[in-house]
C-alpha cells in the first residue's frame, strides 16, 4: 500500500505549472505571470483565464498550452 506522502510526491513530480510552461514557450513573460498571479491571489480564478482576460494570450493559445500541459502530465513529451 502506498502511503499518502508517497502518492503526493508522485503527483508533484508530474505537476507542470501552466505559467511556467508558458514562460518556457515564450508565450508570456515573468511580469505578465506575476501580474496574473497577483490577480489570482486577490480574486481567485484560473491562471489561464486571467491571462486571456488581461489579453496576454488568446483563447487558442490557452487551449494549446493546456493540451501541452496535459500531455506532459500523462507522461508524454512536448
Amino acid at each position: 500500500m502506498i502511503d499518502n506522502r508517497e502518492q503526493n510526491d508522485n503527483e508533484n513530480e508530474n505537476r507542470v505549472l501552466l505559467g511556467e510552461l508558458m514562460i518556457a514557450g515564450r508565450a508570456i513573460n515573468h511580469s505578465q505571470l506575476k501580474a496574473a498571479l497577483t490577480v489570482q491571489g486577490i480574486l481567485g480564478g484560473r491562471i489561464g483565464e486571467i491571462l486571456v482576460t488581461n489579453k496576454c494570450i488568446s483563447c487558442e493559445m490557452l487551449d494549446e498550452y493546456l493540451t501541452r500541459q496535459m500531455r506532459i502530465k500523462q507522461g508524454g513529451t512536448d
